[in-house]
């Protein structure tokens, strides 16, 4: 069925397309007058007819040479349109005899298709449309393509549209998600203020609290006028060296890692000689108790710790070469033996640098410029020794233990309880004793 309909529309094909060119023969860009005189050149000279002598006597005398010229030309030109229209007639009966042929090939065809009843003839019908549709363009056609390619060119705008539309609404999103970060960070800011704020109120409040109970013990306060009696100067001295003492019990405990709150302490104090105690009597004593309970566990392991420290740097130092032991206890190392001998009545001034074996330095008269200047018998037990053993500009490192330093209760804030101390002692100059 399918070889049979592209047959038929080979056949058909030349129908619509005449493709025969009328001036096959004609050469493109050839004045008409040349290219017949170059195939009137090409043929065969015709033979020129007899005349006989009779015929010769009558033919007229020849016309001047300008009028043969004129008529020679107009007769070329009869003859060129001659030979042109026995050419296109010719042509003319080809496509003809050709036209003849199709049309038999046709009615063979069609005999042929009547034959067959099954051939469809809508489908070379719709070929047909379809090829004049792809041959020539409607104005209707024309028209529409015009408004596919408008309706195209408004999608392509409506889409731009839509994606500005997008992006804008993105933006005011991210601004709104910024502007709503802003907003949450303001309330956070303002409850911190608002919570700052209620708490200095609370500490107003207490602190007027406070000094209304300090202007009802104002009595208890000495004030200068009041010092002025002897006894009033002497009860004076005893709460000041009271004080003392209470501050360094406070550092001794906060040493040991005990806190120690100042204000309820001094509260304390201030309501023992007034007798109006803010706790009763049983809770008073329980939380004595349990405050003697904490301090003595902090400080059995406060004095481990340190004794553990302690003979550990000592250990290490008796390992150190020339390290020797004192009679008394402490453990020397020369520095510098010195250069001169010094006379037993000599006044020798000295520098020393005090620390605790953990390498804080609690002294060091070198660097603050200070010198000890005094004869040799005025210092202590532990530093005679110890000069003994040098010569002037001699220089000496001293391990004490605690028993031969501060010890057991230590020297607080600086030295705790049951320190070794280490001392770098060395001899400014030794100089002879003025004889008054």
């Amino acid at each position: 069925m399918k070889r049979s309909q592209f047959a038929w529309l080979a056949t058909l094909l030349p129908l619509l397309f005449p493709i025969v060119a009328i001036a096959k023969n004609e050469q493109p860009g050839v004045p008409m007058l040349l290219q017949f005189a170059e195939r009137y050149q090409q043929r065969e000279p015709v033979q020129k007819e007899k005349v006989s002598p009779k015929q010769q006597k009558v033919r007229p005398t020849s016309p001047p040479a300008n009028k043969s010229g004129q008529q020679s030309v107009k007769e070329l030109e009869l003859t060129l349109g001659i030979k042109k229209a026995q050419r296109q007639l010719l042509q003319q009966q080809q496509v003809i005899a050709g036209l003849q042929q199709q049309v038999e090939q046709l009615n063979k065809v069609k005999q042929e298709k009547m034959a067959n009843p099954e051939f469809d003839f809508s489908t070379v019908s719709v070929m047909f449309s379809k090829l004049r549709q792809a041959m020539a363009i409607t104005p209707n056609e024309q028209h529409a393509k015009i408004l596919v390619a408008q309706a195209q060119q408004k999608n392509l705008q409506t889409e731009q549209t839509v994606t500005q539309i997008a992006e804008q609404r993105a933006q005011e999103q991210a601004e709104l998600a910024k502007m709503s970060q802003q907003v949450t960070d303001a309330d956070k800011r303002y409850q911190q203020v608002s919570a700052k704020l209620h708490e200095k109120e609370q500490i107003e409040a207490r602190l007027e609290s406070e000094v209304i109970q300090l202007r009802g013990r104002d009595k208890l306060f000495a004030t200068s006028e009041r010092l002025k009696s002897a006894t009033a100067r002497q009860s004076y001295a005893a709460g000041v060296a009271l004080g003392k003492d209470i501050n360094k019990m406070e550092q001794e405990r906060s040493s040991w890692g005990v806190d120690v709150d100042r204000q309820a302490l001094f509260s304390g104090v201030t309501d023992a000689f007034t007798g109006q105690y803010k706790l009763a009597p049983k809770e008073l004593d329980k939380a004595f108790s349990e405050s003697e309970n904490v301090i003595a566990i902090a400080r059995e392991k406060a004095m481990k710790s340190a004794q553990k420290a302690n003979d550990e740097f000592v250990s290490n130092f008796k390992q150190k070469k020339g390290v020797q032991q004192s009679s008394s206890g402490f453990w020397y190392y020369i520095d510098y033996i010195g250069d001169e001998e010094i006379k037993g009545n000599a006044v020798i001034d000295i520098m020393v640098k005090e620390s605790l074996t953990d390498g804080t330095v609690i002294n060091d008269m070198e660097s603050n410029n200070k010198v000890v200047s005094q004869p040799l018998n005025d210092y202590p037990a532990l530093f005679q020794e110890a000069l003994r053993l040098l010569k002037n500009h001699g220089s000496i490192t001293l391990v004490v233990p605690p028993s031969l330093a501060y010890g057991e209760q230590g020297n607080l804030p600086e030295i705790p309880p049951n320190a070794t101390m280490v001392y770098d002692v060395r001899i400014a100059e030794a100089k002879d004793a003025v004889v008054k």
